[in-house]
C-alpha cells in the first residue's frame, strides 16, 4: 500500500506535468500562429539577409573545393543547393529570432476639418483688403 505522502507527491506530480504539458502546447501554438503571420522587424530582416547571403557563399565555397577534388561538378551544385534549401528553411519562416525589436510607429496626426467654400472665400477677401 502507498503512504498518504506518496499519493500526494503522485497526484502533485501528475499535476506539474499537466502543466508542463499544457504551457508546452500554448507555446507551440504561439509559434504557429506568429509563423502564420510573418511579420518579421527591419533588424530581422537584416539578420535574416546576412544568414541567407553567408550561408549561401559558405556552401558554394565549400561545394567548390569539394567538387575540384573530387573532379565533379555535380558536388558542387549539390552544395549550393543544400545551402539554399537550408537558408530558406531558416530564413523564409518569421521565426521569433526575428521579431525581436518591434517597431514603435507614432500615433497618426489628427486630421484637419474641412472648411465649407464659403468660409474660405470670406477669409481671402478679408486678407486681400488688409
Amino acid at each position: 500500500t502507498q503512504s498518504t505522502w506518496d499519493t500526494l507527491y503522485t497526484v502533485r506530480q501528475l499535476s506539474v506535468n499537466k502543466s508542463c504539458l499544457v504551457s508546452a502546447m500554448q507555446a507551440i501554438t504561439s509559434l504557429i500562429e506568429d509563423l502564420k503571420l510573418g511579420h518579421m522587424d527591419f533588424k530581422g530582416q537584416e539578420l535574416a539577409n546576412n544568414i541567407q547571403f553567408y550561408l549561401i557563399w559558405l556552401s558554394g565555397i565549400v561545394g567548390f573545393i569539394y567538387g575540384f577534388a573530387v573532379q565533379r561538378f555535380l558536388y558542387t551544385f549539390f552544395f549550393i543547393l543544400g545551402g539554399t534549401l537550408l537558408a530558406a528553411l531558416i530564413c523564409l519562416p518569421s521565426w521569433p529570432c526575428f521579431k525581436r525589436n518591434p517597431v514603435k510607429w507614432l500615433d497618426p496626426l489628427p486630421r484637419p476639418e474641412k472648411k465649407e467654400e464659403g468660409e474660405e472665400e470670406e477669409k481671402e477677401g478679408k486678407e486681400k483688403a488688409k
